[in-house]
C-alpha cells in the first residue's frame, strides 16, 4: 500500500502523485478516448501497409511511452503518458485483422 496515499486514499488511487477523483477521472476518460480514436484509424493503416508492419511500428513506438510511465511526476504528465499509451490499445483491431485474413 502506498505510503503517500495511505491515510487520504479513498480508493481512487493517486499512485503517489496526490490527484484528486476529478483528475484520476480526467485521465480514466481520456485514455479510453484514445483507444477509440486507434480503433478507428488502425484498419486503414493496416489495409495500406500491411497488418504486420503496422502492428510491429504501432507496439515499438508506443511502447516508449510505456517506459516513461516510470517517470512522471505531475498530473500534467500523467495525462500525456496515458494519452500515448491508450493508442497502443487499438492493437487489438490488428489481431483481429490479422487472424482472419491468415489462410
Amino acid at each position: 500500500m502506498c505510503k503517500r496515499c495511505f491515510p487520504r486514499d479513498l480508493g481512487a488511487g493517486c499512485g503517489g502523485l496526490e490527484l484528486n477523483k476529478s483528475q484520476i477521472l480526467i485521465s480514466n476518460i481520456l485514455s479510453v478516448s484514445g483507444t477509440i480514436i486507434m480503433r478507428l484509424m488502425i484498419g486503414p493503416f493496416a489495409d495500406l501497409y500491411g497488418c504486420r508492419r503496422t502492428y510491429a511500428f504501432l507496439l515499438v513506438v508506443l511502447s516508449i511511452p510505456g517506459f516513461l510511465a516510470a517517470t512522471m511526476n505531475s498530473f500534467a504528465a500523467l495525462i500525456i503518458i496515458r494519452a500515448l499509451i491508450s493508442l497502443a490499445g487499438g492493437s487489438f483491431v490488428i489481431t483481429s485483422l490479422w487472424t482472419s485474413n491468415s489462410e
